[in-house]
Order: C-alpha cells, then structure tokens, then sequence
C-alpha cells in the first residue's frame, strides 16, 4: 500500500510539473543551435520509476497539453499537432517503448545506472522519433509550405533535427533521470515489486 501511495504522489508531482513546464514555456533549455527540449523527461522519469500505467497516464497529459498548445499557439506546424496522431499518439508510444526494453535489460528497480541511462536515452529518442516519423508521413506538404522546405528533403530535414535536437536531448534526459532514479531506489521500490520483511513471522508454538 505505501509503495502504490509514493508512486501515485511521485506520478502526480510529475504530472503537475510537466504542466507548469509547458505552460510557462520553460521546457527548453536554451542551448544553440536550437535550444534543448524537457518535457519529455517526466515521461521518461515516471515510466521508470512507476512502471507502464504511470508512463501511460503522464504521455496521456504530454499528448494532451501538446494538443491543447496547438489550438493556443500561433506557430507554423500548428495545424499537424491538432491531430491526435501527432500529438498524442507518438506520446503514447514512449512509456511502452521504454517499458518494453526494461523487461528486456532486466531493469530491477535498484537505480542501476547504466540500465537507467540506456532507459532514459531510449525514451527520449523515442520521443524524437515517433513524432518527427508521425510529422513526416502525415504533414509533409505543411512542412514544404510551412517551413520552406524543399518536397525532395522532407525527410532529410526531419533527420538532421534528430541528430542536432534528440541526441543533445537524450543526453539530457539521461543527466537528469539517472541521479533522480538513483536517489528514489534508496527510498523504495516505485513499481510496487515486492519487499523482504524486515522480521520474519514466529511460529506457532506446538
């Protein structure tokens, strides 16, 4: 019951901050060319910490507040983060991706750090990926109309800011969920595993 208590509020916490992130517009790090996106993190962080449902309510917000920003925000790929499949689902394909490869590396929950890292990488670039993919395929013509671009280097385009933005991203993302993760397994288990007694039960006396 305690470790299901402390992953709800660690979930909750995340959710609220990747809210006031977006909100405020203070999810970018601005670090040249183009500035570091950290929105994402708490996505990548509570996956982590508190398994798929978690990761899948905090994408589910992610997804959404990205949904909501394109109707609010003025801005040149507007009309293709109005779509679900844009905005919510390439969100929704991060704590799945990164649950999977958990499993896969036999991630324990202990704050190992290089299983950490490769998990955190991973969220990011799948971030990166599953929404520059979903832009790619269902708006190329916006971003030749949008951006300039030319129609034969749509994908190239897309290629380079995943070079120039996710690999910086996904470093960040590893920097910052590694130390936390690390911290946390201190604590508790956040994935509801389950604990050792601390005594172990007497015997009934004959």
């Amino acid at each position: 019951m305690k470790n299901k208590t402390r992953t709800l509020a660690v979930g909750g916490l995340l959710a609220a901050l990747m809210i006031v992130m977006r909100v405020l517009g203070i999810d970018i790090i601005p670090i040249p060319p183009a500035g570091v996106a950290v929105s994402h993190i708490p996505v990548v962080l509570g996956t982590i910490l508190g398994g798929l449902p978690v990761g899948m309510f905090l994408s589910l917000i992610f997804g959404g507040v990205s949904l909501y920003q394109a109707y609010t925000t003025p801005m040149a790929l507007a009309p293709a983060f109005m779509n679900p499949l844009v905005s919510i689902l390439p969100r929704l394909l991060i704590p799945v991706a990164v649950w999977a490869v958990s499993k896969l590396i036999r991630y324990k929950n202990d704050g190992n750090v290089w299983r950490v890292g490769v998990l955190a990488v991973l969220g990011s670039l799948a971030n990166t990926v599953f929404v520059l993919t979903a832009l790619g395929l269902l708006y190329s013509d916006l971003l030749v109309t949008g951006l300039g671009i030319s129609p034969n280097a749509v994908f190239a385009f897309l290629g380079g800011i995943a070079l120039t933005n996710g690999l910086p991203e996904a470093a960040a993302c590893a920097l910052i969920c590694i130390p936390v993760v690390k911290a946390l397994a201190r604590v508790y288990k956040p994935r509801g595993d389950e604990q050792i007694p601390d005594e172990t039960p007497e015997q009934e006396q004959p």
